[in-house]
């Protein structure tokens, strides 16, 4: 069985082929798009979630402090968060984070919480989310995290559609990455169309 490479670009090629498409869409901002990317598609298969773990892993560990726990607003960022949780148990990294899911509203019940899973005052987190628009999305789980007592000084996105959510990200005063961009889509999608454009056109 060939071995999957972790790159940004095999990742890439993933997002172009199960969660690009072009069209008119509305976007949870209200905003209209002429092309929209179904995350879900990739990151809730075998291959696309394998690749983000890893990629994102490479990315959390390459810089300090370590967090402790790494999560994001559900229901987008729980596959991710819980992947790398267990990935970071693997001997190459031993690092053992914890997981955590920001709820979009407080319970009614119970802790009355956002913030679900192995958590405590004080705790060195990351957020994650397989894709970037207005950034509200990560900010709101963020912010959760530190009312809850947590500390969160970056933000990884697996694609950032490049529409002003970094900016926002970055003025709010996170760090943020991402494994790859629009442009990278974008330069996929002019390839194949100049390669095959019989195809891409669909006849």
């Amino acid at each position: 069985m060939q071995k999957l490479r972790a790159t940004p670009e095999n990742l890439a090629r993933l997002f172009y082929i199960y969660a690009y498409s072009r069209g008119k869409f509305v976007l949870s901002s209200g905003k209209v798009s002429s092309y929209y990317l179904n995350g879900k598609e990739v990151i809730l298969s075998a291959r696309g979630l394998y690749l983000s773990t890893r990629l994102l892993l490479e990315r959390i560990f390459a810089s300090p402090p370590r967090p402790e726990a790494v999560g994001g607003l559900s229901f987008g960022a729980a596959p991710l968060a819980a992947a790398v949780s267990a990935f970071s148990c693997f001997p190459e990294y031993r690092s053992f984070l914890s997981s955590f899911i920001v709820r979009k509203e407080a319970k009614a019940h119970g802790t009355r919480s956002r913030v679900e899973g192995p958590f405590y005052r004080g705790i060195q987190a990351v957020v994650v989310d397989d894709v970037l628009t207005t950034g509200a999305s990560v900010l709101s789980a963020a912010r959760a995290v530190e009312e809850a007592g947590g500390r969160v000084d970056r933000i990884y996105v697996l694609v950032d559609r490049r529409e002003g959510g970094g900016e926002t990200v970055e003025r709010a005063g996170y760090r943020l990455e991402s494994l790859f961009t629009r442009r990278d889509l974008e330069r996929l999608d002019r390839r194949l169309r100049q390669k095959y454009p019989v195809f891409c056109n669909g006849l």
